[in-house]
């Protein structure tokens, strides 16, 4: 009996997170489409767009991979751990110096978007990493104390940019990333472990033959979902 509480405890942890991340994800786009332009709210939607398919990425190779090794002896998961945060770690800074090289040739609100994205894309992927970490050991209440975490510094930034009377997509992005690199910060505190980018080569020829499986299948779906549209 008390093993069915505690799976249904971590269960429920688990729900309560996904409702946070998601109902955290659609306030952000109906106050940031509320307080820009329409030029504006489409330069934040095609950043988001692109978090979105990095975010994929880093978790078919990093993340996804930590979740079907599962929670074996703590020494494996502390480990395992820096490995697979610091393969979202450099997934993020790689894409994130792409983000900001483009944004030099773009025009108007999607430069500074996609500036904004860059400088923040590692700290947005760590701190996704961190959630999977948790969940891999299943630790549901961590990973939602660091969403939440996340949460409360985006509504105080976000908070703060409308107070200022800002109405850029940049600002908003940049708020965003801002928070979600305080949730990485918080990751560190939680976990005392740190990103190794170095130990991010080995994990990824560990799990190679998962990585490659679930990057196929997320490159599948998403040329699919293009197609459809």
């Amino acid at each position: 009996m008390s093993s069915l509480r505690s799976r249904l405890r971590r269960a429920g942890w688990g729900f309560f997170d996904q409702v946070l991340s998601s109902l955290t994800n659609f306030a952000l786009g109906i106050g940031v489409a509320r307080s820009v332009s329409v030029e504006e709210f489409g330069a934040f939607s095609l950043v988001f767009g692109i978090f979105i398919l990095m975010l994929g990425v880093a978790r078919a190779t990093t993340t996804e991979p930590l979740l079907v090794r599962g929670a074996e002896a703590s020494e494996d998961w502390s480990e395992r751990v820096p490995g697979a945060t610091g393969g979202a770690l450099l997934v993020g800074t790689g894409a994130g110096m792409v983000c900001i090289l483009i944004s030099v040739t773009m025009p108007g609100a999607l430069s500074g978007s996609l500036l904004a994205l860059g400088a923040t894309m590692p700290g947005l992927l760590v701190q996704d990493a961190w959630r999977f970490a948790f969940f891999s050991r299943r630790e549901g209440a961590r990973a939602f104390a660091n969403d939440l975490v996340w949460t409360v510094c985006l509504a105080l930034s976000f908070s703060a940019v409308v107070l200022l009377g800002v109405r850029s997509a940049m600002a908003f992005v940049l708020a965003w990333g801002l928070s979600a690199t305080a949730g990485a910060l918080y990751g560190l505190i939680q976990t005392r472990l740190r990103p190794r980018p170095k130990r991010a080569l080995r994990w990824w020829r560990d799990q190679r033959e998962l990585s490659s499986n679930y990057l196929g299948e997320f490159m599948a779906m998403t040329g699919a979902g293009r197609i459809s549209d």
